[in-house]
């Protein structure tokens, strides 16, 4: 977890100082217009916290929430929390299917091919 917060911490300090810049010179090619950033920001401010919480668990919304957090200049007393308690709900989550699927590996394994799990 210590990780999770370490890593999602640094891109929030890179996202502050060079994240508007870069947006507002490439975020045109990307489809990031300053509309975009002011619609992200409302949904910030009214979600709170929780957008950076349940955010986190979308598929490939992890890296984009903390640089889209810099951006938005989110405080690290809210950002690292919010950080935490993510990877907190992560680990149990994943935890708890390795402790129902763990015994039985073998039936999954012949279900799916170990291949294909990951």
């Amino acid at each position: 977890m210590s990780a999770a917060v370490l890593g999602s911490a640094c891109n929030l300090t890179i996202s502050r100082k060079y994240g508007r810049p870069f947006i507002q010179r490439f975020g045109k090619y990307i489809g990031v217009t300053e509309a975009r950033l002011i619609q992200a920001e409302g949904l910030f401010k009214r979600l709170g916290p929780w957008a950076i919480i349940i955010g986190r668990h979308i598929p490939g919304m992890r890296i984009v929430l903390s640089a889209l957090s810099g951006i938005l200049g989110v405080p690290y007393r809210v950002f690292i929390p919010c950080v935490f308690v993510s990877a907190m709900i992560w680990a149990a989550i994943f935890l708890e299917i390795g402790r129902r699927v763990g015994p039985r590996v073998r039936e999954v394994f012949l279900i799916f091919p170990a291949h294909l799990i990951p």
